[in-house]
């Protein structure tokens, strides 16, 4: 869904607002606007600190770049602070933003990442109000506009059309009418920087797919229907066999694991979920398992499970199939011969499996049991 321009307002000037986002060939200009509206939201006043914004812009980047592998191209800096703050700090791959800030927000002064935060940071708040003065810097040469900016905020602050912000040494403060006008369009203001950092990373990832649901942290997933499918699935046939390590899969106490993993598929449908045991799905993770060595496994897995399941299952259930293939109902799909079937879910799969392995999930993965 297409997100509609920004509110309206008698009180601040939305078009130099809009500017600020006009003519974007990197995503900074999204990621601070989402710093400054939780800086809103969380702290409630109108001095903010440089560098707090700063490790928000990186929070926000964080699980884009370490969760979901998406690329955010050569000239996009802000990926790089990301990956050294993960280097140094050993954190979690799933962090919270809050955690992610507060480790950005303690990196000891002489660390190479809050070095490369600080010269990546400095320009993007003298960048982002720039065309609230677009005829004054008109003809300055490069090093001379930070400068002239920040005289200029300060000398309009007071007016009746604010810039949003002026500096005060290491932080910023928002003009009342702004802190206003984002106080009230927070969820607004936040979606439209989520709806335009999507338009961006699409350039940079058009062949990965729920971009949308990757801009933020995993949310807890719902595996109920998953696991009644697979229970019936086991109950109703000859035992079930892990596909990963041979051993022999109980209708009870299983795992569900995303052959394709979730962390890049960013969805739950059956027709990627296999029974596994825990042990296995915990060794795998977000790895690609080989497909030479399991592939052919998997799919005769689905093929078994449907063919069990669909004649005593309800419609709803066995959705995510008959989306996939196109059928009309439970017999429609049962119909389908294993020849058939195989072709046409390995034909989903593999262009799937090159472009994950492509954005850096490690493949060619094998189970080995610990001794």
């Amino acid at each position: 869904m297409q997100i509609g321009p920004l509110p309206k307002s008698n009180d601040v000037n939305i078009g130099a607002l809009a500017g600020s986002f006009g003519s974007v060939t990197n995503s900074y200009k999204f990621y601070w606007m989402l710093a400054l509206v939780d800086a809103v939201q969380e702290q409630h006043q109108r001095t903010i600190s440089l560098q707090w914004l700063w490790c928000r812009m990186v929070a926000h980047v964080w699980h884009p770049v370490h969760y979901f592998r998406l690329q955010f191209g050569k000239s996009d800096k802000f990926s790089e602070c990301a990956e050294l703050v993960k280097l140094e700090s050993g954190l979690a791959i799933d962090a919270s933003v809050s955690d992610v800030t507060e480790i950005c927000v303690k990196l000891p002064k002489g660390s190479a990442a809050r070095r490369v935060l600080e010269e990546r940071g400095r320009f993007v708040p003298y960048r982002f109000i720039r065309p609230f003065f677009e005829t004054e810097i008109h003809g300055l040469k490069d090093h001379e506009v930070n400068g002239r900016i920040t005289d200029l905020a300060s000398q309009h602050f007071n007016s009746d059309r604010p810039p949003m912000y002026r500096f005060l040494g290491r932080d910023i403060e928002l003009a009342e009418a702004w802190f206003l006008y984002i106080s009230e369009h927070l969820e607004v203001l936040r979606g439209f920087c989520y709806w335009h950092l999507v338009l961006y990373l699409q350039a940079k990832n058009p062949n990965v797919g729920n971009l949308a649901s990757k801009l933020t942290p995993p949310v807890e997933r719902d595996l109920s229907q998953a696991k009644k499918f697979w229970q019936l699935a086991l109950k109703a046939g000859e035992a079930q066999k892990c596909i990963y390590s041979g051993f022999a899969v109980p209708a009870s106490g299983f795992s569900l694991d995303h052959f394709l993993p979730w962390s890049f598929v960013a969805h739950d449908a059956l027709w990627n979920i296999c029974p596994t045991l825990p042990e296995v799905n915990s060794a795998k993770g977000d790895r690609l398992p080989s497909l030479d060595g399991h592939l052919s496994a998997f799919l005769a897995t689905q093929f078994e499970a449907v063919q069990r399941v669909c004649p005593i299952c309800p419609e709803p259930m066995i959705e995510d199939y008959s989306l996939l293939f196109g059928t009309a109902s439970a017999a429609e799909l049962i119909a389908i011969s294993r020849v058939d079937f195989n072709r046409r879910l390995g034909d989903v799969i593999r262009p799937q499996f090159q472009i994950a392995a492509n954005c850096g999930f490690p493949q060619g993965w094998f189970y080995s049991p610990r001794l």
